[in-house]
């Protein structure tokens, strides 16, 4: 598998040096992704409750003969 990441088809060596390679965070994607994670975990959280209280507990019967 080629890794074209690392390969720049550029001429100019100068033009790849002054590339900005400084990485910033992306605010309303990380916002984005916060509410969201929030959102599902809320929602596995009901499922549990619900699944949790649909449950029915199962009597053995005791002195059957």
């Amino acid at each position: 598998m080629q890794d074209f990441a690392s390969y720049r088809n550029t001429p100019d060596s100068v033009a790849s040096e002054a590339h900005d390679t400084d990485w910033t965070p992306d605010i309303p994607s990380l916002v984005l992704g916060v509410l969201i994670g929030f959102f599902v975990a809320i929602m596995g959280f009901k499922l549990v409750e619900y699944t949790a209280g649909q449950a029915v507990l199962v009597e053995v019967p005791v002195g059957v003969e």
